[in-house]
């Protein structure tokens, strides 16, 4: 092999990397419980429609949403009309700020409690 075709070879096999590595899986619905809501933003399409319910009562605050940063607010459940948010068009979460969760309420949305939350999306 010629130092060329070694030389395209490794171009070949970087662009390949490169392409590989900057695409993301597609994101569940149940995936989308305990992210932030910038995850869901990075995956929901610019046409879908989102519904956001402030469920702060249920760790004793007053509804803010949409106060602060997508990062700030943790999602305890979700829904989408399609098997991922990256192909739905409608997509229902519930939110509570990041700040407030603890471990037990961690577990809590690993369990799905928070299911009755949303909708049914389907």
């Amino acid at each position: 092999m010629t130092s060329r075709h070694a030389r395209f070879g490794l171009i070949a096999c970087a662009a390949f990397l490169l392409c590989a590595c900057g695409s993301q899986a597609a994101l569940a619905p149940e995936a989308a419980r305990g992210q932030t809501l910038d995850v869901l933003n990075q995956h929901t399409p610019a046409s879908a429609q989102v519904v956001v319910q402030d469920v702060s009562t249920i760790v004793d605050l007053e509804p803010s949403y949409p106060v602060g940063a997508p990062e700030s607010w943790i999602i305890l459940a979700a829904c989408a009309d399609s098997a991922t948010i990256d192909d739905a068009s409608y997509v229902e979460v519930s939110v509570i700020p990041a700040e407030s969760t603890t471990r037990e309420l961690r577990g809590r949305i690993q369990e799905n409690d928070f299911r009755p939350t949303v909708g049914d999306c389907s």
